[in-house]
């Protein structure tokens, strides 16, 4: 039964993997109108800040404490790149309990922070007082999107008959697992439930966008749906081909999917979302040129407004995260801090604090 797990999880893996490559390095943005129109906020109210070069396109947001920002590569787990203003700096994770890692994705929630094994599907916990792991708080269960958030571990994994993909919560400190039924099947559940978990402090909401179908699920922190939402899009049903792997039971991508929910982010009650669908009234021209990003209340689900934050090349954002006001994209080998004036708009986000660094 391990063996079939494993098995089934490296062809989830491979799948994912295939049809990340293909939207990340796509060139391509030529798609059908989506039926629905856009209100943008005014070019002028995005201005560019400080644009910072990490030296390597692999980096990851890993989180943030204070002030300080720091950013993981997948392939050198052990390695954290600090920045503090003009300053950057890179943080060793002791080996010791997790020195068997060698893919591995880094999540910090202070004072803690989590080293996820993404070969073995261990989770690690340490301090970041001094950068080690000190316990394992989840074992050799096959996951394939974890997010620590109000001192637990939240969870895509199998459920009990390996068909379908589940949201879980593993507990940070008796480590018992909730299973939950959030994600809704479509197609395969698995491939057609793909999406990206992110947790509101602000509010202690959790937020699950679905990157092939217009919606997003508000739910707490016991797994407990609040209400689920719609992108302003019109694909409420998943677009994509799944087929059996020859001389197995296992199913796999046969085709690139209809991708609606590139990147998502929430923060302060705001529901950041990196669309895939051109709108009605947007130029074809401009959609290639750029990378949107609608904004909705998660209070509502209500839809507020859009903005384009420009592309520094032909490929699109890698990642993003926002803060207060600002909002970090990572594209190539650059992250770009652009600040946000919101005093011309009705999005009710604050004004920010963070000392901004100079541009390097």
């Amino acid at each position: 039964m391990k063996k079939k797990i494993l098995g089934l999880g490296v062809v989830i893996l491979v799948s994912m993997l295939f049809v990340l490559t293909a939207f990340l390095i796509s060139g391509s943005d030529k798609m059908a109108h989506g039926g629905f129109t856009r209100d943008f906020i005014g070019t002028r109210e995005l201005a560019l800040v400080s644009r910072i070069d990490l030296q390597s396109s692999g980096y990851y947001f890993a989180g943030r404490i204070g002030e300080v920002l720091y950013f993981g590569v997948t392939t050198s787990p052990f390695h954290l790149l600090k920045i503090t203003g003009d300053t950057k700096e890179i943080i060793h994770i002791k080996r010791s309990l997790a020195d068997s890692v060698r893919m591995g994705k880094v999540i910090i929630e202070y004072p803690h922070f989590y080293l996820a094994d993404l070969e073995n599907y261990n989770i690690y916990r340490g301090e970041t007082a001094d950068w080690s792991c000190h316990e394992v708080v989840h074992h050799k269960l096959f996951f394939t999107e974890y997010l620590p958030a109000n001192h637990s571990v939240f969870l895509r994994l199998f459920n009990d008959e390996k068909t379908e993909l589940i949201l879980a919560k593993r507990n940070a400190t008796n480590f018992g697992l909730k299973k939950s039924s959030l994600l809704e099947k479509q197609i395969d559940g698995i491939f057609c439930t793909d999406g990206v978990l992110k947790f509101d402090d602000s509010s202690g909401t959790l937020v699950y966008t679905y990157f092939y179908r217009n919606q997003f699920i508000c739910a707490d922190t016991s797994l407990r749906p609040i209400y689920r939402g719609n992108t302003i899009d019109t694909t409420r049903h998943a677009k994509m081909s799944v087929a059996k792997v020859y001389m197995s039971s296992y199913s796999a991508m046969s085709s690139p999917p209809h991708i609606v929910n590139r990147r998502a982010y929430v923060s302060k009650n705001l529901l950041f979302i990196n669309s895939n669908i051109r709108a009605d009234n947007e130029e074809q021209k401009t959609f290639e040129a750029m990378n949107v990003l609608d904004i909705y209340d998660l209070r509502t689900g209500k839809y507020l407004k859009s903005f384009y934050v420009p592309r520094i090349s032909t490929n699109k954002l890698r990642h993003f995260f926002v803060i207060d006001n600002i909002i970090y994209s990572i594209q190539d080998n650059y992250l770009l801090l652009h600040r946000l004036n919101m005093k011309q708009t009705s999005v009710p986000i604050d004004s920010g604090s963070l000392s901004l660094p100079r541009n390097f």
